[in-house]
């Protein structure tokens, strides 16, 4: 069995970040979860300038500082992890500076664990997928090289599950909306096909579960988990999921958490408020045909 914590949108250093890591703490400890799934803004406003950031401190290190050293946070990057427009410093490759983090940490035994921008690992039967999907923030040979080393992994993958996770929602119903076209140009070549069985992002600050047919019919869910943090938002564009393809099954928009369990043919999905109730459960099972196609 698989345990895991979803948090994204997080990097804040206040109060409700610290209320937040809390209830994550109480949740690790109760449930027994392995590792956490880090979905990107890791520290706003606008990243870090060094590899000794006092932010990692301030927004990280301490906010998280009773979870044991031996969870791991998986991490990904989000649009205020490279920096946006109106960051007064003028450093490039912000983004760069947390991958270099990632590996400092690793040798020093602790938390934060991102080898590169996108990576692959496996846990029992589940194969995860850390995607960068800052296609804005990319150059096109950056993101070309993404899909080239990510699409085959997938594609070729013999895991039981495959789970996807990265920063901007494909579909959402928040502030965001559903991704734009350049990211649709990219990405469904790794969703659209239903290699992956559930992609999981932050970007927008609420909590949503959407349960997506593909063309080819088979089913795959879309999780958000954007309330580690930052404010968090009100449902803006409920058309997104007027469709006959995408059915929402949750939203909510209280600080919080998700995790997912893993036990052998079934993947479960709670979503967590600030005093570790929960609020939300969906479980779903692979079917047998699935499994034998393998």
């Amino acid at each position: 069995m698989i345990r895991f914590a979803l948090i994204g949108d997080m990097g804040t250093g206040d109060d409700n970040q610290k209320g937040v890591a809390k209830s994550l703490k109480k949740i690790i400890d109760r449930d027994n979860l392995q590792f956490v799934c880090g979905l990107g803004d890791n520290i706003y406003d606008c990243g870090v300038v060094a590899v000794d950031d006092i932010q990692f401190k301030n927004k990280f290190e301490k906010p998280y500082q009773k979870i044991d050293n031996k969870i791991k946070f998986y991490m990904t990057l989000g649009n205020h992890d490279y920096g946006e427009h109106y960051c007064k410093c003028e450093i490039e490759d912000r983004e760069h500076f947390q991958v270099k983090y990632g590996k400092l940490s690793q040798k020093q035994g602790k938390k934060w664990y991102m080898p590169s921008r996108y990576y692959t690992f496996k846990k029992g039967d589940v194969e995860f997928f850390a995607l960068d999907t800052n296609v804005d923030k990319q150059t096109k040979k950056e993101i070309d090289d993404q899909i080239k080393y990510i699409k085959p992994k997938i594609e070729n993958s013999t895991a039981r599950w495959k789970v996807a996770f990265g920063h901007q929602p494909w579909v959402s119903i928040g502030d965001h909306g559903n991704a734009p076209p350049k990211f649709n140009k990219y990405f469904l070549e790794l969703f659209g096909e239903g290699y992956i069985d559930i992609y999981i992002c932050g970007d927008d600050h609420n909590k949503q579960l959407i349960k997506k047919t593909l063309k080819n019919g088979k089913e795959m869910l879309l999780a958000v988990c954007g309330t580690g943090g930052r404010e968090t938002d009100k449902p803006y564009n409920l058309e997104n999921v007027e469709s006959p393809n995408d059915d929402l099954q949750y939203f909510s928009s209280t600080y919080g958490i998700g995790e997912i369990i893993i036990d052998n043919n079934t993947l479960t999905i709670q979503f967590f408020d600030t005093r570790s109730k929960i609020e939300y459960k969906y479980s779903t099972d692979k079917l047998i045909e699935e499994l034998t196609n393998k």
